[in-house]
């Protein structure tokens, strides 16, 4: 999944869910008069208004989450998704290793690389997958032994039993 198929899904989930972002609407009074002098006084009362979120809102956020990890990473903190996913830096130390292009040994620098540690939720996904996966070969096994050929006819013990051997 891509980020504009990504942010087409929340859109549409928040959508779905009726979420969406919550705006007062204060008292207002408007006076109207006509051209003979005449006029009335209508009062509008306070009320809250659900606003939906559009794709454009929920690209924006979601560039700016994307703008917060990458930027605390490179400050060398850790970002911890709660049961999701913790993102941190770890340092690589300088090594030798075979360049099997050349056939050389080089010497690596010694550098930082991010390290994802998975977080419950996305191993319960994984897991629900895996169930998914199961029950779908399941069905196509059983689907194969509905359609099985019958080996064990009654012809054969009639062939076996008979007087011609």
């Amino acid at each position: 999944m891509n980020k504009s198929e990504l942010i087409t899904q929340v859109t549409s989930l928040l959508k779905d869910n009726e979420i969406g972002k919550r705006v007062k609407m204060p008292a207002q009074t408007f006076c109207i008069t006509d051209g003979e002098g005449a006029s009335k006084i209508f009062k509008v009362q306070p009320k809250d208004k659900l606003i939906m979120f559009t794709a454009d809102d929920i690209g924006t956020i979601l560039d700016a989450f994307i703008y917060t990890v990458v930027n605390t990473l490179s400050e060398n903190e850790s970002v911890n998704i709660r049961s999701i996913l913790e993102l941190s830096l770890t340092h690589v130390k300088p090594a030798h290793r075979m360049n099997f292009a050349t056939g050389k040994v080089e010497a690596v620098p010694g550098h930082y690389k991010v390290k994802a540690k998975v977080g419950k939720d996305l191993n319960v996904a994984a897991k629900r997958y895996e169930m998914y996966l199961n029950d779908k070969k399941y069905t196509i096994e059983n689907d194969f032994d509905e359609h099985k050929i019958d080996t064990d006819s009654d012809d054969e013990e009639e062939i076996n039993n008979g007087d011609c051997v």
